[in-house]
Formats: structure tokens, C-alpha cells, sequence
């Protein structure tokens, strides 16, 4: 069976949570399209144009809002109770980096981002870097 993670970069009719409208929300961008799974801990957006899923995001419990956490295999072989020094040690140094700051949005958390294969990994963490808020897998359209 396939991972959520391996539906990234294919046409959004190859995802079975998509086309059997297993989503609880569904949200309309300028480019893209957004399918929100709030009680699975995900969501998934899709290209406009082409059709393309772009990423897919898996919530933890620390993410809040309205998603509970995803309880299912995470990218990577990480999860989300890992700290930034046990993934980069399990992952080696990321590709980019980031700390965390105060932007216009509000405030945004520290970050690592991994480019494996056609894919590139972020992983955002807890303010202090103890534990995994958030994981992205997406690909560039």
C-alpha cells in the first residue's frame, strides 16, 4: 500500500483520500487546491494547472488548530517526539536551516529541510527544539 508521502508529485486522481472524498474541508487558492483531514492529522495540496499533489503536510499533537495528530508512519523514519539533535543525527545535516523569529504572520518555528531524490522534507519544530510540530513532503511544480 501506498504511503501518503508517495502520493506527492503524482496526479491528485492516483490518491484514494482525494477521490473517495475521505477530506473534511476543502479550500480554494489562487493556485492551488487544499484538502484538509482534520481528524487523520494531515492535508494535501494540490497544483491548479496540472493536477500535480505538491505536498502534503502531517500535523502533531503540538500543530493544534483543528487537526488531531497523525498516528500513521511518518517520511523519513522520524517521529514526531524526536528532537532536532536526534533527526540530524538519524538524517545528518539538512540541506537548509532556520531558526525561529517573529515574522509579520507570527511567529515561526525552527526548521530543517532535507532534499532526498525529487522530494524535499521539512520538518518544523517545537520552539525549543524537544519535539516535531509539524513534517512537510513536497516537491517543486
Amino acid at each position: 500500500m501506498k504511503k501518503i508521502w508517495d502520493f506527492v508529485g503524482l496526479n491528485e486522481k492516483e490518491c484514494f483520500f482525494i477521490t473517495n472524498k475521505e477530506y473534511d474541508n476543502k479550500i480554494i487558492f489562487p493556485d492551488d487546491l487544499g484538502y484538509e483531514f482534520h481528524n487523520i492529522g494531515f492535508s494535501i495540496s494540490v497544483d491548479y494547472k496540472s493536477s500535480v499533489i505538491k505536498n502534503v503536510f502531517f500535523f502533531s499533537k503540538y500543530y493544534g488548530k483543528k487537526y488531531k495528530e497523525y498516528k500513521g508512519e511518518l517520511p523519513l523514519g522520524i517521529t514526531f517526539d524526536m528532537n532536532q539533535d536526534s533527526v540530524r543525527k538519524k538524517m545528518g545535516i539538512p540541506n537548509f536551516t532556520r531558526g525561529s523569529f517573529q515574522s509579520i504572520i507570527g511567529f515561526m518555528c525552527p526548521l530543517d529541510s532535507y532534499f532526498i531524490m525529487d522530494k524535499k522534507y521539512s520538518i518544523e519544530y517545537l520552539p525549543d527544539l524537544s519535539g516535531i510540530k509539524m513534517i512537510c513532503a513536497f516537491v517543486d511544480i
